[in-house]
């Protein structure tokens, strides 16, 4: 069953996939260290599905569930994840740089180690997410209103000082930020 739905997914025929997968009843499944860069797998059910070290850079996973899966080292580099699913996700050491996760929910999910930075987490879901503060993030990723935040977490406060204030005033002048 893994190299069916692993081969569907390379064709980016989302429905089969997902059909194959409910049918199957398929859980578990191992697609570790797939390379899955740029594709389009919007509403996608990669649900309760090890992957491990996933490429999923500049892909297009809009409204995907990764519920209860494994996403250690996930690549999620420049991906547009906007209301995807991502509660209970092992997120340990995942890469969302310059990724869209606008109104994604990130319920009981662990963030240990994730790399953040760049991310747009606009109106997402973070409040019951876990090790958020474990997290690697810089002054230009983008969190929601406090609400949606946990309690503990200072989105103020910079884990990484990457950018010398000559970096964040161009990027500032190139409109590559909002101003807040």
């Amino acid at each position: 069953i893994r190299e069916e739905l692993l081969q569907l997914i390379l064709k980016e025929d989302v429905k089969a996939f997902n059909e194959l997968k409910e049918k199957e009843q398929a859980s578990g499944i191992d697609l570790s260290g797939t390379d899955l860069e740029g594709l389009s797998l919007d509403e996608i059910d990669f649900s309760d599905l090890d992957l491990n070290g996933v490429n999923f850079g500049d892909s297009s996973l809009e409204c995907a569930s990764f519920a209860n899966s494994n996403l250690t080292s996930a690549n999620f580099t420049g991906a547009n994840l906007q209301y995807c699913n991502f509660n209970n996700a092992n997120l340990s050491g995942a890469h969302f740089t310059s990724a869209n996760a606008t109104e994604a929910d990130f319920i009981d999910a662990n963030f240990s180690g994730a790399d953040l930075c760049e991310a747009d987490f606009s109106k997402a879901e973070l409040s019951a997410c876990i090790n958020l503060s474990q997290a690697k993030f810089d002054r230009f990723t983008i969190w929601p209103d406090n609400l949606n935040l946990p309690d503990d977490f200072d989105s103020d406060y910079n884990s990484v000082s990457d950018y010398s204030d000559d970096d964040f005033e161009e990027k500032l002048f190139d409109g590559e930020l909002e101003d807040n």
